[in-house]
């Protein structure tokens, strides 16, 4: 074979030497058939031929390979080696392990399966904390809850002083401006001051910012001085216990005492901080109305309401 024909074909040595092996046997094999010389250029040919074959066959199986090991470790990437697919589609977990449980009930401040909310949420509300109340239970049956009345048209107030630039360009610039500061505040006070610190919501149409605290020492003079504030109005509500402290009565009402309340019959389903500033409700199914005292009374002014439902 010509060195030009071994270096058209890849493979190297080790597929020149297949090919004469290949040449030789077919040539030894056509002789003892035909009994004269073996036609030695078809034969280069057929060999060359078979050497591709083999070659792409070898190539085919290594892709195959590549292939399978590619999906496996998609499916382990996808649903995070915890499982296998189980009927309909659901994962289902290995053998020896428990499935993912997921917290059911409350709003985010129950701290028993939810853990402490000292934070609070980032609230709206447009025409201040007040607007985020909710009438009581035994009010919703009434066609107008006592002491309601309809809110006046809103318009937005104006200031002696400019907005920041930055954030006057368009409303979305101005939210988002009003949504730091009070993520600011929030942050500095709930560290600062647990023992002062309720919560914050912001009104996002007209830029102002409400924190609820209880009032004393310079809680006020820190919000103001700290956080820069350019164009964003704070306001201060007074309420009368901190988030702190009624995260620990929840704590208290949910666990401590639950069965001092099961020994009288009486079954606390959940408790929650209202975001308005008004206190703790609790929810405690079918409690008559001398039992409903009996929780306001052992817990005191930050009981907001019970409900029984």
């Amino acid at each position: 074979m010509r060195a030009e024909e071994r270096g058209s074909e890849p493979g190297g040595d080790g597929e020149d030497a297949f090919e004469k092996e290949l040449v030789v046997r077919l040539g030894a094999r056509a002789g003892r058939l035909s009994g004269g010389h073996p036609p030695l250029a078809e034969l280069h040919e057929a060999g060359r031929r078979r050497g591709r074959r083999r070659r792409l066959a070898a190539q085919s199986a290594v892709a195959a390979v590549i292939l399978l090991l590619g999906l496996g470790t998609t499916t382990r990437l996808g649903d995070g080696g915890a499982g296998a697919t189980g009927p309909g589609g659901t994962l289902t977990p290995p053998p020896g392990t428990a499935g993912p449980s997921f917290p059911s009930g409350p709003p985010s401040s129950a701290p028993s399966s939810w853990g402490p909310d000292l934070l609070g949420a980032l609230l709206t509300c447009p025409e201040g904390p007040e607007s985020l109340r909710l009438p009581r239970w035994h009010d919703i049956a009434t066609a107008t809850p006592p002491g309601w009345s309809p809110s006046p048209p809103r318009t937005p107030p104006t200031y002696s002083t400019s907005p920041d630039p930055s954030s006057s360009t368009s409303d979305g610039q101005v939210n988002r401006h009003v949504v730091e500061v009070q993520g600011e505040v929030r942050d500095l006070v709930a560290t600062r001051f647990p023992d002062q610190y309720y919560g914050t919501c912001a009104d996002l149409l007209t830029g102002e910012l409400w924190v609820l605290r209880v009032p004393g020492g310079d809680f006020d003079q820190t919000v103001l001085t700290t956080v820069p504030h350019l164009g964003v109005p704070i306001h201060f509500k007074d309420v009368t216990a901190s988030r702190k402290r009624l995260t620990e009565l929840i704590t208290r009402i949910k666990e401590t005492d639950r069965a001092y309340w099961e020994a009288k019959g009486v079954f606390i389903r959940d408790a929650w901080i209202n975001e308005d500033g008004s206190g703790v409700s609790v929810v405690a199914p079918g409690v008559s109305g001398s039992e409903e005292e009996e929780i306001a009374q052992r817990y005191g002014m930050d009981i907001w309401e019970v409900r029984p439902n």
